[in-house]
Parts: structure tokens; sequence; C-alpha cells
């Protein structure tokens, strides 16, 4: 199914409310589906322009991050995908991270009572 222009549906809501009032007779109804369907279109602007916002927003956010270098220092090959592989791979660092700040606490405690005597 070909996608409509704007104009295009616009069009085709005034052809369907013309019909609706040769049809019927019925112009208040008519009115009512025609105010309902322009909420309508005003709702998904609303949506559109948000998206886009939003679009925009991720966009700037990506291009600011190095995913290549991040792909390399968690050591994936050239062309695997990151987006699974890189939480985990920063849940890891940091647990070493913290591996290593213990074990050189324990060092510094050990060096410290050791002159104590």
């Amino acid at each position: 199914m070909e996608k409509k222009t704007k104009e295009e549906i616009l069009v085709d809501i005034g052809d369907f409310t013309s019909r609706m009032i040769s049809e019927h007779n019925n112009p208040t109804a008519t009115n009512k589906i025609v105010s309902l369907v322009s909420d309508y279109f005003d709702e998904a602007a609303q949506e559109n322009r948000e998206l886009r916002e939003w679009k925009e927003s991720a966009m700037e956010i990506m291009r600011n991050i190095d995913l290549q270098g991040c792909a390399k220092v968690i050591g994936l090959k050239l062309g695997e995908d990151i987006s699974d592989k890189i939480l985990p791979a920063l849940k890891r660092i940091t647990e070493r991270v913290k591996e290593l700040e213990s074990m050189l606490e324990i060092e510094r405690k050990h060096r410290t009572d050791k002159h104590s005597f």
C-alpha cells in the first residue's frame, strides 16, 4: 500500500465529508466526524514532532560515543555488534576495579601494620 501525503489524506477526508453530507444529509454528524479526524491528525502530528525530537536527541548522543573504540577496548572483532555486550563488559570491568581496590587497600593496611611496630 502506497503511503499518502498529508494533502492526499485531507482531500480524502474532504471527499468523505461531502459523501456523508450528500448521502445522509446530516451535517452535524459529518462535522463531528471531521472534528474527530482533525483531532486525530493534530495528535498524530504532535506525536510525530516528539518522536523526531527524540530521534534527533538520540542521534546526537550516538554521534558522541566512540562505539568502535569501546568495542576494541572490550575485545570485540570488527563488525561484531556491541549493543548487547557493552553492559556486561562494563560490569566485568567495574567488578575487576573493585577487586583491585580491595587488594590495594589490604596492601596499604599490611604496610601500615608492618610499620606500626
